[in-house]
């Protein structure tokens, strides 16, 4: 059955998740997305000639977060600042899905972009990008 999309959350942490903060007026969000690496183990005797892999290192990839933009907002202004911050550590972040069950993404992330636009006709917005850092952790409320 489709779902949908209406009313995801993204949250962060400044406390390793003993509480988690709503990030405002989230317009669209995507995910992280996962890929494997493929490891070729074809040698000369592999039968039929045929190519075989097997799997190798999983790159949890990135998550974008799209928002109505403001200077002022504190989530904003602290995302903003951890995108700008040099040399720093992965900190914890969450998608709380729509569906009935609530489920929670968790993952250790660097903000890795902060892109904000302001056209001439329409809404200040800005796109947060983040680098996923180990494993995500799916679970349900």
């Amino acid at each position: 059955m489709a779902q949908q999309g209406f009313g995801i959350l993204f949250q962060y942490t400044i406390d390793a998740g003993t509480s988690w903060v709503s990030v405002g007026e989230v317009t669209d969000a995507t995910p992280p997305s996962i890929s494997k690496d493929t490891i070729d183990t074809t040698h000369h005797q592999t039968p039929s000639g045929v190519r075989t892999f097997m799997g190798g290192l999983v790159d949890n990839g990135e998550a974008t977060v799209e928002v109505n933009y403001d200077v002022t907002d504190t989530g904003h202004v602290l995302l903003r600042t951890r995108a700008g911050e040099a040399n720093d550590l992965p900190l914890l972040y969450r998608f709380i899905h729509s569906d009935t069950a609530g489920t929670i993404d968790e993952f250790s992330a660097l903000i890795t972009g902060f892109e904000s636009e302001s056209p001439m006709d329409d809404k200040v917005s800005a796109t947060i990008t983040l680098k996923v850092s180990g494993v995500i952790n799916y679970d349900a409320t």
